[in-house]
């Protein structure tokens, strides 16, 4: 594993903005140059993925319509539940 990750690399832009260099950074974190590059090109080549949320609204609908079915399906089951123990009781 490598002394450094992935997910730090947005916590180092700040550097760069502060005058570090790229290369600074790495050797101060034991990564190479070109792990920061792949890390870098990897994440911007992802980052449109943050914004496709037709795919999470429609899975979301259909967790939703199945979390109420399933409450639903409680809500008998316990009423049938009381109704039995009340006969039997």
């Amino acid at each position: 594993m490598a002394a450094y990750e992935q997910g730090d690399m947005d916590h180092e832009e700040t550097h760069v903005d502060a005058g570090q260099s790229i290369s600074e950074i790495c050797t101060e974190h034991g990564i190479a140059q070109s792990q920061y590059y792949q890390w870098r090109d990897q994440f911007l080549s992802n980052a449109s993925k943050a914004f496709e949320t037709k795919k999470i609204d429609a899975k979301h609908a259909h967790l939703e319509w199945e979390n109420s079915k399933l409450k639903n399906l409680v809500g008998e089951l316990t009423l049938e539940f009381k109704k039995t123990d009340e006969l039997l009781g």
